[in-house]
């Protein structure tokens, strides 16, 4: 079994954008929000553009791993120290933990509106925007005696407890849904709909995350014959995941609606040899070995077989959240789906030759042989082209919102796409590899805080010098009260007093 049928869950069409689900952006040492973007530099230290909140240099140092969220970032550093900024409702405010996650911490996890860690004694504190009784609100939470910790990426976290007791919770739903060998768990993933267990022996362990009256259970136990070390790509829709293993063969679990396949039906009978997948929300696409494309799963999201017909010789394979885009070996490109998405795009089917494509959940990107940019989709379904950047773009990054370009001369551009339909695209320019910035701004940060404890000491200094001034006034009182009264008459006086 390695499909669900269509009748056996009710149909899920929530009222966001499919490409809110879509995760953010986080690749190696860069990671990119709705609003901002922040990257590690060659020396560990942390460079960010967007917040004004963001820490001083001399805290973003020995940084291991960044993990952003919609609107806030959490860094994690070499002493298992957490650190966080951005927007307080998604996370970027740690509250009252911000003790406890200074060290210890092994894993951290984002949703849209929260972030969770994982310490070594096997607490996991969670905060930002998650549900409560049946709303949404800012809140704390803490969980104890965890195994390991995992999220989609999207809406929900996942907490595998000591005991094997599985728990989930985030801005839908929050609730156990089973039990499972915690050292069996070598690796999961997860979408909006489910979270898939991959464990050993082959078995590959399924999660409803939304509760199903359908359904006797909420966890399918089921042999794949899928191994971690054979697995070369898993990708995923809203509701279906493709597993792409090292033979080229590809298997599909989920709903048929999604883009999971039936084992009997003959899309399933062409996924062989097979080099890697791409999906919009509902729909894959596989490039095979030979140059050509295998297409499955609902039109309306890229999913037609008929343009798996028509091209050959393709050399790679884009995806926004509802349309593909490939280019052939000559560097035409072909575009499908839905329209507003970047699919369909009329005008880059004929003249124009592309080296590389990238895509955000709403628009393409390509990049000419000419060196000149076009980007189509979103606001600007035609497309529109650019003239060669001043130096050469060597890698492309995006969000819901803007590319990042990265350049040959270590700069990094910002092309924002919510102006696209506005006239000229604006471009806000910075350096990626800022790290004599970032030294520099290192010893302004040390010297500010050696000139904060030199006036702290020099507080001390005072208060002790006015303490031992008062001492020695003190004994030159009463070494003059001595020489003048004798010390027989205050003694005497003492006694009397005493008496």
């Amino acid at each position: 079994m390695t499909h669900i049928p269509q009748t056996s869950r009710p149909q899920i069409e929530p009222d966001w954008n499919d490409q809110e689900y879509l995760p953010v952006y986080s690749h190696k040492d860069m990671a990119i929000t709705d609003n901002s973007i922040a990257w590690i530099s060659d020396h560990k230290h942390v460079r960010s553009w967007g917040y004004p909140n963001t820490p001083k240099a001399s805290c973003l140092e020995n940084v291991v791993g960044i993990y952003p969220n919609s609107d806030s970032f959490a860094i994690l550093n070499k002493r298992g120290g957490v650190l966080t900024w951005g927007n307080s409702s998604t996370g970027g405010d740690s509250g009252s933990y911000k003790d406890e996650i200074r060290r210890g911490v092994t894993v951290v996890q984002t949703i849209s509106s929260a972030i969770a860690v994982l310490k070594k004694n096997g607490t996991v504190l969670s905060w930002g925007t998650m549900i409560k009784g049946q709303t949404q609100e800012k809140q704390e939470r803490k969980l104890e005696g965890v195994h390991s910790l995992y999220s989609n990426n999207i809406d929900t976290f996942l907490a595998i407890e000591e005991n094997g007791r599985l728990y989930i919770w985030g801005t839908k739903t929050e609730r156990a849904v089973g039990y499972i060998a915690p050292s069996s768990v070598q690796q999961v993933y997860g979408n909006l709909l489910y979270f898939a267990l991959l464990q050993s022996e082959g078995y590959m362990t399924f999660v409803d995350i939304y509760p199903n009256p359908e359904l006797d259970r909420v966890t399918r136990c089921i042999h794949m014959d899928i191994q971690l070390s054979d697995l070369v790509q898993v990708c995923k829709t809203t509701g279906a995941f493709a597993f792409l293993k090292r033979d080229g063969n590809v298997t599909t679990w989920g709903d048929t609606r999604y883009g999971a396949i039936d084992p009997r039906d003959e899309i399933q009978q062409r996924l062989v040899q097979v080099q890697c997948l791409r999906s919009t929300n509902r729909a894959f696409t596989a490039l095979k070995m030979d140059g050509t494309a295998v297409v499955w799963g609902d039109t309306e999201y890229g999913g037609d077989p008929l343009v798996a017909s028509e091209n050959y010789g393709i050399s790679n394979i884009s995806s926004t959240t509802r349309a593909f885009a490939l280019i052939r070996s000559d560097g035409s490109v072909y575009n499908w789906g839905d329209k507003r998405y970047g699919g369909n795009c009329p005008n880059i089917e004929t003249t124009r030759r592309f080296s590389k494509l990238c895509a955000s959940p709403i628009a393409f990107l390509g990049i000419e042989i000419t060196g000149g940019l076009f980007i189509w989709g979103g606001d600007v379904p035609q497309g529109m082209g650019f003239p060669p950047p001043a130096t050469n773009v060597v890698d492309i990054w995006s969000n819901r919102t803007m590319f990042i370009l990265a350049h040959s001369d270590s700069q990094i551009t910002k092309w924002s796409l919510d102006f696209l339909s506005r006239g000229p695209l604006p471009v806000i320019r910075g350096h990626l590899d800022s790290d004599e910035v970032g030294r520099k701004n290192n010893q302004i940060e040390e010297l500010k805080s050696e000139i904060d404890e030199v006036r702290r000491n020099s507080r001390c200094v005072l208060s002790v010098t006015i303490a031992v001034l008062v001492v020695l006034i003190s004994i030159l009182i009463i070494s003059a009260f001595i020489s003048i009264y004798g010390y027989s008459k205050i003694n005497a006086l003492l006694e009397d007093t005493w008496i």
